[in-house]
């Protein structure tokens, strides 16, 4: 009497409670991905909303005595209110202002630091919000000073606030690293700076406005940080891998 052989082949009764098991993990693990690849990215955009709901510049104008004492200006400055460099990036002025600030963060913050990490990124924003803006600021004042101007720069009058010079100097940095992308990447990359550009025109042109002209140079400070950072990561990788020389002795040896 013939037995029949064994079924030696996985149940499939229980594929799908382990499916559904991971889906379940992926779920849970996503958002902890997020939190942990983009820290700054998220603090800044939800500082930029709950300070809007919370000065009431989503509904209306900021209040002016709310910008003028957590502003960035020289002023405040000169008065020792250093903390007004972190205070003005998270202040927007109206509705549209708060929009369009979370709009560039989203489009140029986190795409940066999920690329090249929260560290560099902070390098990069940071560093192209206080040179930036404080050329624009020692700008202004050295026109006001050497010229008979009609139009004081907002910068100088008004305390500035918002979060887009750092943003400008993180797309700066942005196309530099989509420049090593391929295709549609590296067109974006080119798109980035060219816009800086065009709007270096508009405010050389039709505005006017020195206060803005911190806007194209966080730009270019972003690219330079950017480019800082390439040359920094060749220079390890060549410290750390052998040269063809050594390589051949120590065999030879």
């Amino acid at each position: 009497m013939d037995h029949p052989l064994p079924d030696n082949r996985p149940s499939t009764r229980n594929a799908r409670p382990n499916r559904s098991v991971r889906l379940a993990v992926r779920t849970v693990r996503f958002p902890l991905t997020i939190i942990r690849r983009l820290p700054f990215s998220l603090v800044m955009i939800g500082l930029i909303v709950g300070l809007a709901f919370w000065t009431g510049s989503i509904h209306g104008d900021l209040p002016s005595g709310i910008r003028e004492r957590w502003g960035y200006d020289l002023e405040n400055l000169r008065a020792g209110h250093v903390w007004v460099v972190l205070s003005s990036e998270v202040l927007t002025l109206y509705p549209d202002h708060a929009r369009n600030s979370v709009l560039m963060l989203l489009a140029w913050l986190v795409p940066l630091e999920f690329l090249i990490g929260t560290r560099r990124t902070l390098l990069v924003y940071w560093t192209s919000t206080i040179v930036a803006t404080g050329t624009a600021a020692l700008l202004s004042l050295f026109l006001i000073w050497s010229t008979d101007w009609d139009e004081v720069p907002d910068l100088v009058q008004n305390a500035d606030v918002g979060a887009s010079v750092g943003a400008w100097g993180v797309a700066g940095a942005l196309s530099i690293y989509l420049l090593q992308r391929r295709r549609f990447w590296r067109a974006a990359g080119f798109i980035l700076p060219l816009g800086g550009l065009l709007y270096l025109g508009q405010i050389l042109i039709v505005r006017h406005s020195v206060s803005d002209m911190a806007h194209p140079l966080g730009m270019a400070i972003g690219m330079v940080v950017a480019r800082l950072f390439q040359r920094a990561a060749r220079l390890r990788d060549t410290v750390s891998s052998p040269t063809p020389a050594a390589t051949g002795s120590s065999s030879s040896t």
